[in-house]
């Protein structure tokens, strides 16, 4: 599983069709603010921080508008797009060894867990239709106790968590008319392409996680290897077409079981505790947790991808 366009789309409102958001050089720092924001700055500039921002434009006069530079032409970029390229670079970063920070975006990461996975979700609220799901989780406004106290819990209920056990697409039944918007941004997050924000380019492959749009899970394609910009121009012409309504209780072939064992890593556990198939049907059971001072992980030995390039 992974956030998809849709899920942006649905839990932030933010479009998920239009132009990519690339930046440019400026080379007089003071200047484009100057122009753009109306304001000169005294002293030595190199960048902008964000609460500076927050404290003189949380709320903008009614003449604000000749300030901004190309204002009109905000609405014509993905900015859903943007916004999932940079959480998927962030949680690849947020991966590696004695990462402590996460610097994506965590109100959509937070929200997406709470839309697909029960355990976790706190009281639900009711929103009206063109409101962004997000406010749906909003928290209330005193929070007691502890964090810290439930990560332990929550660990443990990811851990044993099983297909049947996931709301694989909380947005709308398969049977059920949708708005046109909705209905083409849903189309857009089936178009395996590549999402594009300034230096960031990270792959989009919906195919992988076909059970989110209700369909059966095949066997995926290569990634793409083409121009990264056509990718995204030409993503419509790459929806997934010849994809197969699932009727298997979201459980995988065993066709497609043994090529995931054999390309990917079916359990990467704590070796303290016992793994268990996550694949297969699952009573729950009360189960004994070992706890491990040091956290081992069993991974696949380094070039196992070379011997599967070799297979194909």
């Amino acid at each position: 599983m992974t956030p998809t366009l849709f899920d942006v789309y649905d839990i932030l409102g933010l479009a998920v069709d239009g132009d990519l958001v690339t930046c440019r050089l400026i080379k007089d720092l003071r200047k484009f603010i100057e122009d753009n924001l109306g304001i000169v700055l005294d002293g030595n500039l190199a960048s902008l921080r964000h609460t500076w921002l927050k404290m003189n434009f949380r709320e903008l006069p009614p003449d604000a508008t000749p300030f901004f530079e190309d204002i009109k032409g905000v609405n014509t970029y993905a900015w859903g797009a943007t916004a999932l390229a940079f959480l998927y670079r962030s949680l690849g970063k947020a991966c590696a060894f004695k990462r402590r920070h996460f610097s994506g975006l965590a109100t959509l990461m937070q929200c997406w867990s709470y839309e697909h996975i029960m355990h976790t979700r706190p009281i639900l609220r009711s929103i009206p239709q063109n409101i962004p799901r997000a406010k749906r989780w909003e928290p209330p406004k005193k929070y007691h106790g502890n964090p810290k106290n439930l990560m332990p819990p929550i660990r443990q209920e990811i851990d044993n968590l099983q297909p049947n056990e996931v709301i694989w697409n909380p947005y709308f039944n398969p049977d059920k008319v949708i708005s046109d918007d909705r209905q083409q941004a849903f189309q857009t997050a089936m178009c395996p392409t590549t999402l594009i924000f300034d230096d960031i380019v990270e792959p989009y492959m919906p195919d992988l996680i076909c059970h989110q749009f209700g369909a059966k899970q095949g066997i995926s394609k290569n990634p793409l290897v083409v121009n990264k910009i056509a990718s995204w121009l030409s993503r419509h012409d790459r929806i997934m077409s010849d994809i197969q309504q699932d009727t298997a209780n979201r459980l995988p072939s065993e066709e497609y079981k043994a090529w995931y064992n054999l390309v990917s890593h079916p359990l990467i556990h704590n070796v303290a505790n016992s793994p268990k198939d996550i694949l297969q049907p699952h009573i729950h059971e009360e189960e004994e947790v070992v706890p491990a001072h040091e956290p081992q992980y069993i991974m696949r030995p380094r070039g196992y991808e070379d011997q599967l390039i070799r297979l194909y």
